[in-house]
């Protein structure tokens, strides 16, 4: 009998109750997430956002809390395509696991392709090189 494996996709962290989101959602999604990522047989994917500065995503400094060792921390940063025009190095840098916010385990970019790349029939290859 093999291992179990269950992928759990939780919510975003919300840092700030809104009109759409109480003080109430705020800590629930808190705790939801402390409950999961405290767990030492959880491996933390820690998504983050290219475009927001890396220092000032909750995830990181919850990975960091309850992984000290960074044994099972993954970084995965998304949305590189909306980042502004001059921070590539910073991302290129981050994605290299050489920016001042390091992983053990490093990171992962993902880009998936714009509307106009898969009308245009843009390869995986091209994208992969853009």
């Amino acid at each position: 009998m093999g291992l179990h494996l269950t992928v759990v996709d939780l919510p975003g962290l919300i840092s700030v109750a809104n009109e759409e989101q109480t003080e109430n959602d705020v800590e629930t999604v808190q705790n939801l997430v402390d409950t999961y990522i405290t767990n030492p047989r959880t491996i933390i994917l820690a998504v983050v956002q290219a475009s927001n500065d890396i220092a000032n995503q909750g995830i990181i400094q919850k990975s960091r809390r309850v992984d000290k060792a960074g044994q099972r921390t993954v970084g995965i940063i998304t949305k590189p395509d909306l980042i502004n025009a001059g921070t590539e190095k910073r991302i290129a840098l981050l994605a290299k696991n050489q920016d001042t916010t390091k992983l053990k385990l490093g990171y992962f970019l993902l880009r998936n392709p714009t509307p106009t790349e898969i009308a245009a029939g843009v390869t995986a290859e091209q994208r992969q090189k853009k």
